[in-house]
């Protein structure tokens, strides 16, 4: 884990615990009435059926906990949100690289959920889930403020503060929609399109809060939800990244992160960078849009003190400091750091050169752009140079180079508008069964890369991280499933940081003396040792059981 400091953490951490929560956006073609929590939780329901046939768990596992949460077999959980969307939050895992695997192999568990659902409902004959962030009725362009959020959780020392943070990141997070963007049009005022990096980065209002819905959505979320030992641990909640498909850039969004994290956990090691001081964008949403419009990241805004930096000055500043910090002996970097930093400036190079081929292999915006807006535009004689243009000294004017959005097109679908059908472009490339979408069309033509073999995948479906407290979490059910159930115990409830159970009163059929909960304040906790041991008295004791 790293080297130990009593107070507020350790002081450095070597394997991160990194989680996610990926909200998915939803669009049914059925009867009237579908889009309701029951509906919703009966596709869940299908989710859990789909590992039972897997095998992955047995046809006694009760896994349905209060408020519709589905615990899976690899510790995820699966759950119907209060504003009625379909919710996939991963398993703790120890570094980036297992962090993106549990995140692909979440979503290859809700697409057989999906699956199995349409199968059994044939009066559902489309029902689609997106990993997306915007509007999933893609042929109706009412819907651009209407966002799906995917928040990553990353742990770090409690010594950190939030005004580290907010001072040291914002600029990163602002600046990064180039290298974490999943592309998206919008209209521009008189009659344009509008090509961005991101879904997620124009929806992004404050610099720090505690909100993560509505229209106050910050870059340093401050909500105070450790779920570890709060005198030890803080847990770092980004709602402002997107939604991606690409292997590739799952793994460079959480590897820079970790690395920035990195540098933050050596106290007063970063220099605090110039305020942006730029009179053409005076609130934080304009220059959140600033960098999300500027698609080859060249154009400067003005710091306090004068210089004008781009999107990749900054990131190649942060660079910068992660070799400093290795040159100074502060740090080995472990080998997935190593990848995730070389990563980084390989695609900031291809960047600065603008090698569009490249970045279509690793990059969502940069493969919906080279693979399917750019053929798409040369068929009606316009150019991919149109969409992206920056754009003159105010972001939001457009100039005369600019496409116009209403240009009709026959599609399969009949005659449509060019936005909407770039719309369509960009919610199916999301499609989470990536038999449906482009990016697993892209993907079978191997002209995007992956990270993991199917074999890989479909082992972290099936099992939690071994080195987390998933697995202890994990151990304790299937021990419950198994052998608790012979002395009438049964799971009542599951959070992150601990396990309920029950037991039947044998005197009163159907009613449960319910114990207190099992706790693991420790994310790395993984061990039940009182199992390993042949000892689960103890663990019965300790939940408050008479044995």
């Amino acid at each position: 884990m790293g080297q130990v400091n009593n107070r507020g953490g350790p002081k450095r951490i070597k394997h991160r615990i990194i989680g996610l929560e990926l909200e998915l956006g939803t669009r049914v073609i059925g009867p009237s009435g579908y889009y309701t929590n029951a509906f919703l939780r009966e596709v869940l329901s299908r989710i859990i059926h789909a590992c039972i046939i897997r095998g992955a768990l047995d046809i006694e596992s009760v896994r349905s906990f209060t408020c519709g949460r589905f615990v899976l077999p690899n510790q995820g959980q699966c759950y119907s949100e209060r504003n009625n969307h379909l919710e996939y939050a991963s398993p703790e895992c120890r570094g980036t690289r297992e962090a993106v695997l549990h995140e692909v192999a979440g979503m290859e568990m809700v697409a057989d959920g999906v699956r199995l659902f349409r199968t059994l409902k044939p009066q559902y004959p489309k029902v689609h889930f997106y990993k997306g962030n915007r509007n999933c009725e893609y042929f109706n362009a009412s819907g651009f403020l209407e966002t799906w959020g995917h928040h990553a959780n990353y742990l770090i020392p409690r010594r950190i503060g939030y005004e580290v943070l907010r001072r040291h990141l914002v600029p990163f997070l602002m600046t990064r929609p180039c290298i974490i963007g999943n592309g998206w049009v919008e209209p521009l005022a008189g009659g344009w399109v509008r090509f961005y990096l991101s879904q997620r980065a124009n929806l992004m209002t404050k610099y720090d809060g505690p909100d993560t819905t509505g229209i106050d959505r910050a870059f340093i979320n401050t909500r105070d939800e450790p779920h570890a030992d709060k005198d030890c641990w803080r847990r770092l909640h980004d709602i402002s990244g997107n939604s991606n498909m690409s292997e590739w850039q799952l793994f460079l969004k959480y590897g820079t992160f970790d690395l920035m994290l990195m540098l933050l956990e050596e106290n007063e090691f970063l220099p605090i960078l110039p305020l942006i001081r730029d009179g053409r964008l005076n609130s934080v949403a304009e220059r959140a849009t600033f960098f999300n419009a500027d698609i080859k990241s060249k154009k400067v805004v003005f710091l306090a003190g004068g210089e004008k930096w781009n999107a990749l000055d900054f990131q190649r500043f942060y660079i910068g400091e992660v070799h400093r910090y290795i040159d100074e002996g502060r740090g080995e970097l472990t080998p997935e750091r190593r990848m995730a930093l070389e990563l980084w400036e390989k695609v900031i190079d291809a960047l600065d050169r603008w090698d569009l081929a490249y970045l279509a292999q690793i990059l969502d915006w940069a493969a919906i752009l080279y693979y399917c807006i750019t053929p798409l535009l040369a068929r009606l004689g316009l150019e991919v140079e149109q969409l992206i243009a920056p754009l003159p000294s105010y972001y939001r004017n457009a100039g005369e180079k600019n496409i116009p959005r209403d240009i009709p097109l026959e599609t399969r679908r009949g005659r449509a508008k060019l936005i909407d059908y770039l719309l369509h472009l960009l919610v199916e490339y999301a499609n989470v069964e990536t038999d449906k979408s482009s990016y697993g069309i892209l993907l079978e033509q191997e002209k995007v890369k992956r990270l993991f073999k199917k074999e890989e995948i479909e082992r972290a479906a099936d099992n939690p991280p071994p080195y987390t407290r998933a697995a202890w979490r994990e151990k304790i059910f299937r021990w419950i499933e198994t052998e608790g159930v012979k002395q009438n115990l049964a799971l009542q409830g599951c959070g992150w940081e601990g396990i309920t159970i029950r037991q039947a009163e044998v005197s009163l059929p159907g009613s449960y003396k319910i114990f207190r909960t099992i706790q693991n304040p420790n994310p790395y906790l993984f061990r039940v040792r009182e199992l390993e041991k042949g000892r689960p008295q103890d663990l019965l004791r300790e939940i408050g059981s008479a044995w």
